[in-house]
């Protein structure tokens, strides 16, 4: 018995590369539109990251202000000499603006000092722990982001977000019995929240609680069809339980929503192996070859390539 479940949980492995890749950065709180009051999608900022976000793009944060994408942008990730004569309010305003375009630019360590200031100018505001926690766990802090996540739900405990952040972020870390417990109180205080069902599912699963994990991940994909990391994690639920023909719908679901991700091709085709069909099997294993091949090109040349050295001064 032992042994069997051994072999699971090195079945996990492959569609666990994709898992990581497609979990990205946690949930941000705010108001703004562009800025986060919806989640996000991204790509993980580390290895080790499972941290899955609702809807949106890479870089997205949480707001007070209710400016447009265009706006923010447009402030770009550059301080105002003016800002120092505003007031507190409009002061944390402008410069929640800043981090915000810092993130969107890719300037993650940039934007996380401007949200430390924040911090220090206005020591409960929530929205800027639940954005310096984001940055932290896409810069592969996970201790960081959850600390920051813990100081927003002492802020307020009505927050599902910083619930749902920070059992994520805690699932990062493999530390899936709290992870389930946020994630618990997070749908607790938000149904809706498919994204959370996803990752408790997520949990579940490698805990080898399978009906429960089922179960979840139905529920999120139920509540939001356009989650592909929630389609993968069932199409491996699905394949650990020899329901290959199962296996392929999700996998193949999920790969209409995000085509590039490898693991989940080679998952797919394993799937076709084991029902006889060695034609779609091959042809998914050559798919999934030359996106590794592309992915470790361009690896390459980012690492060729140098990087401007930003920033306003460390965490304060």
């Amino acid at each position: 018995m032992r042994s069997r479940r051994g072999d699971r949980r090195r079945q996990i492995g492959p569609i666990t590369a994709a898992i990581i890749a497609m979990m990205g950065a946690p949930v941000a709180h705010g108001a703004g539109p562009g800025i986060v009051s919806t989640p996000i999608k991204s790509l993980e900022a580390s290895a080790k990251s499972l941290i899955a976000v609702r809807r949106g793009s890479a870089g997205d944060f949480s707001s007070t202000t209710e400016a447009s994408d265009a706006d923010s942008v447009a402030a770009f990730c550059r301080r105002d000499p003016e800002e120092e004569k505003l007031g507190k309010s409009d002061r944390v305003l402008a410069l929640t603006r800043v981090a915000s375009a810092c993130v969107r630019e890719g300037e993650l360590v940039r934007g996380l000092a401007v949200f430390s200031e924040i911090i220090g100018i206005d020591p409960t505001n929530e929205q800027a722990y639940i954005n310096r926690g984001t940055i932290y766990v896409k810069l592969g802090m996970v201790d960081e982001g959850v600390a920051d996540y813990s100081q927003a739900i002492s802020l307020n405990p009505e927050e599902a977000n910083a619930w749902y952040n920070r059992g994520t972020a805690l699932l990062s870390g493999h530390d899936l019995d709290r992870a389930i417990r946020d994630l618990t109180q997070a749908v607790r205080l938000n149904p809706n929240l498919a994204r959370a069902y996803c990752n408790r599912g997520f949990a579940y699963q490698k805990k080898l609680h399978y009906e429960n994990a089922l179960k979840d991940l139905s529920i999120g994909i139920i509540l939001d069809g356009g989650i592909a990391f929630c389609y993968f994690t069932r199409g491996d639920l699905h394949f650990q339980r020899g329901k290959y023909c199962q296996a392929i719908e999700d996998l193949s679901r999920g790969l209409e929503l995000k085509p590039e991700i490898a693991a989940a091709l080679s998952q797919r085709a394993r799937a076709y192996e084991h029902i006889g069909d060695r034609d779609k099997a091959l042809k998914d294993y050559e798919a999934a070859l030359k996106i590794l091949k592309s992915q470790k090109r361009n690896q390459a040349t980012r690492q060729k390539t140098p990087r401007s050295d930003f920033g306003v001064g460390g965490p304060q």
